[in-house]
Formats: structure tokens, sequence, C-alpha cells
């Protein structure tokens, strides 16, 4: 793998880095996660204006032709801002996915002028079912109906899927509870009207995209919650000396960084794989089962570090915990991604 970004890679890492600090900073999110939309409505707009729904598409859509790696730094710079929004899902998993199913729709997606969400199953059996030429149906926990233009809907095979327009006819979302991180909908399809899209393992690769993504996403939050720690254990006095200075607790703090830095080499090889034209669904699933299992150990470690005062609901170092928790079940969890990896082994 090579470890090298060239110079777009590396300015849009530094363009993210600087627009979540100024414009996006936690304080921010956090008072957009208390209001009665319960996210901040001006950051997906912001996104897209910004041209990185586009980033990782081919040359001809815009894009800098980089796929997954070309954003890679972007996703975990919004995971350490902790910045909940519909990017991964309609820029990278439905978007990367139907560049070759629905070219015209895709680079609708990447030029900002629509949002394409999954509307998944994890079941065959609970597709919605296509009959006399419509759709009927639901999907459950589909995140960000409420911001869709086009849901592409599972309906059984991997090669096909369908487009149904959000604002059509026999489509109704309605919110479902959620703690934190992506607002989520269950989403019913009554004799909706729709589109078919094909290309070979397309259902494959909206999964596989969307491990990739959120795994991406999970390795931000676990920085940030390290950074946290870290920055509390040493201003935070305990006998005398920062806290830092106990075993008990700069052992933690070392746990969390070689679980990151093991994450981060899983997280970007799925995505240098796929920015190389390589085979990466494999590699998705490692990066997505290991960071499941470590997200929640690093931010419940950030947490313990904090003490009482981590518990508080004010504090920035539950964040990571609560986005992590929601992103480590998108797209499978760590248990589903790892029973894959064995049967492909033993297979």
């Amino acid at each position: 793998m090579d470890h090298e970004f060239n110079e777009v890679q590396e300015l849009l890492a530094q363009t993210a880095r600087d627009f979540f600090s100024r414009d996006f900073p936690m304080d921010r999110i956090r008072d957009a996660h208390r209001s009665d939309a319960g996210y901040d409505e001006a950051l997906w707009p912001a996104l897209q204006e910004l041209g990185w729904s586009g980033a990782a598409f081919p040359e001809s859509m815009g894009g800098s032709g980089g796929g997954l790696l070309d954003i890679a730094q972007v996703i975990e710079e919004m995971g350490k801002g902790c910045a909940a929004s519909p990017f991964l899902h309609s820029a990278v998993a439905a978007g990367l996915a139907i560049v070759d199913a629905a070219p015209d729709l895709a680079a609708q997606v990447a030029a900002g002028e629509a949002t394409v969400i999954p509307a998944l199953s994890s079941h065959p059996e609970d597709h919605p079912a296509v009959a006399d030429g419509t759709l009927s149906g639901r999907a459950l926990a589909v995140p960000w109906a409420n911001l869709a233009t086009h849901f592409l809907v599972g309906i059984g095979g991997d090669n096909h899927m369908a487009v149904v327009a959000a604002g059509a006819n026999g489509v109704a979302a309605e919110q479902m509870p959620a703690a934190d991180g992506d607002l989520i909908f269950d989403v019913k399809f009554t004799d909706a009207e729709f589109e078919i899209v094909e290309a070979p393992g397309l259902v494959t690769h909206v999964l596989a995209l969307g491990a990739a993504a959120e795994a991406l996403l999970m390795l931000g939050l676990c920085q940030r919650a390290l950074d946290l720690a870290s920055e509390y254990s040493k201003v935070r006095i305990a006998f005398g000396q920062p806290i830092g200075s106990f075993q008990a607790i700069s052992h933690k703090c070392a746990n969390m960084a070689v679980d990151i830095e093991v994450g981060r080499y899983l997280c970007y090889k799925s995505a240098w794989l796929h920015g190389t034209g390589q085979p990466y669904e494999m590699a998705a699933r490692y990066a997505k089962a290991f960071m499941g299992e470590a997200t929640a150990r690093i931010t419940r470690d950030a947490i313990q570090v904090h003490g009482g005062v981590g518990y508080i609901d004010d504090h920035f170092v539950l964040f990571p915990y609560r986005l992590g928790s929601a992103a480590a079940g998108m797209y499978g969890t760590a248990h589903e991604h790892r029973r894959a990896v064995a049967d492909a082994v033993l297979a």
C-alpha cells in the first residue's frame, strides 16, 4: 500500500480540518443536536457547496478520479468533528456504486444536485417487492430520508436495485427514535413508481463502500476521543499530579493509540484499494469489523478517563461514543463482517 497522499488529497484534508474547526466547531454541533431538527441544517448544503460530494468521482463527472482514497481524510475529519450528515450515504455508498449503473444520477450526486440514500434490508425476504410495475414494502433504519431526493432500494439479488424518487406518490418516511448520529427513518413504499438500475455486484458495492466509509468515520471519532482524553489527563490533578502520570490512565491512552493505528492501516488500505481500482470489498469488511469493536472500547475508555465529568451531557467526550455506537451498526455490524470474512477464509 502506498501511504503517500497526492497534493489534491492533502489539500482536501487541510480544507476539511479548517472547515470543521472554523465553521462547525464542536460547540455548534452540540447545540444543533439539541435543536428541534436534531442536526445542523446548514452542514449538508455547505458540504455540497464545497464540492466534496463529487471529489471521489471520475474526472468525467467533475471529480479527481481517485475514488474513496481522495476523500478518506475528509471522512476522517468529519469523524473528528462529530459531524453527522448524508455524505457517507449519498456521495460514497450510493453515489460511487451507481457510477456505471446510473451515470446520469451519479453525475447529479457529484454536482450536489441530488441526494441518493440507500434503503436496504439485512434480510432479503424483507426487501420491498416489485409487482405490476410498482414497488411496495418498507425499509427500516434508512438514514437521512428527510434530505433524500432519491432512494436506492434493495429488491433482491446483487446486480440490480430500484431508484425511487423521494417525493413520488406512495413514498412515506417516518422518523425513528435514535440516540445520536444519523437521523433514521422507517420508509414505506405503496405502489411507488421506480426505475431499475443494474451493474455487476451493485448491492455488494453499496454495502462495501458504506462499510469502508463508516470505518473511516469511526476512525476520526476515535482520534477525537483519544485527543480529548489525552488533553484532560494532562490538566486534571489528583494527589498533587496529573492523572496521566498514573499507570491506569496512561495504559488506557496507550491502548487507545494502538487500536487507532491498527484501524488506520485497515481503513486506508480499503480506501487505497478502491482508489487504485483493485478488489476492496474484503478489506472494507476487515476495517468495519475492527473499527466497530475498537470504537466501543476507545470511546468508552475516553469517558472513563474523564471520570464523572465524562457522563455530563454537555461534555464533548460523549459525542464520539454516541456517534460511534450508531455508526457501528450501519452497513453491517462487526459480527456480520467477521462472519463473512470467516466464510471466505474457510471456503
